[in-house]
């Protein structure tokens, strides 16, 4: 009888433990108005744990369910999307105005 109360015990333990740590593998793609975005960051808000884009746009990251995942890129505004049941999120990210009206360029290193 203890024998089966240890392993009743220890299963519980282990569905418990998988059904809170369940991670999914999500993939996508991150375009602008003009095709793929090469070099985008994806984020899981508020952790150092991301990616980012290949050649092609596209990424893959293993993440926990309910994870908000941030879309970045130089110049363009951030998106966040909640990992649900899809397994597939592509993004459009749009211009950032604002972040466009500030750059700066110098011309160091240039003789007169």
């Amino acid at each position: 009888m203890r024998n089966k109360w240890f392993v009743c015990l220890c299963s519980w333990f282990i569905c418990t433990g998988v059904a809170f740590a369940q991670n999914v593998k999500v993939t996508g793609v991150v375009t602008d108005k003009e095709g793929p975005i090469i070099g985008a960051t994806i984020v899981v808000k508020e952790t150092s744990v991301g990616t980012v884009t290949n050649f092609d746009g596209e990424y893959e990251l293993e993440v926990p369910r309910g994870a908000t995942l941030v879309y970045s890129y130089l110049g363009y505004e951030p998106q966040e999307r909640v990992v649900g049941n899809d397994r597939v999120i592509n993004v459009v990210l749009s211009d950032d105005v604002k972040a466009i009206d500030e750059v700066v360029v110098t011309a160091i290193g240039i003789k007169q």
